[in-house]
């Protein structure tokens, strides 16, 4: 659970860092992973504008075991119900693979608006955990 600090810091700031917080062996699982997931033939391998350069795993959780271990590990699943008030679901999980001297630039940002009008989202009640791997 995040402690008053932390709450403070996210109602001030907008975000919370939490070095460690995860073990390491459920991130080395991921990334162990990796070049076999890269290798799938699915729609959600996209690929950088040369083809050949996975940019994003869309979904990983639902193909990967390993993914879908990291993604609900009660540290990340108790201080996300604890911001939010209620309980969890994961929408959406992305592993982005920003190889060096490869790829476009990431324009992060949220998209409730897409996530609302596509995937049918019902409110603006979400929020974006990322999880450093390298």
């Amino acid at each position: 659970m995040l402690s008053t600090a932390q709450l403070c810091n996210y109602s001030n700031e907008g975000y919370v860092f939490v070095p460690e917080l995860l073990p390491l062996a459920e991130i080395s699982a991921v990334m162990t992973q990796l070049p076999e997931l890269c290798t799938l033939e699915r729609p959600e391998v996209i690929f950088e504008k040369d083809s050949q350069t996975v940019r994003s795993l869309m979904n990983i959780h639902t193909y990967s075991k390993a993914a879908d271990k990291l993604i609900r590990n009660q540290s990340i699943i108790d201080p996300v119900k604890q911001i939010l008030d209620s309980d969890v679901y994961v929408f959406q999980c992305i592993l982005n693979l920003k190889r060096a001297f490869a790829g476009d630039i990431w324009q992060w940002h949220q998209d409730f608006g897409t996530w609302h009008r596509d995937d049918e989202m019902p409110e603006p009640r979400a929020m974006n955990i990322a999880v450093y791997l390298d």
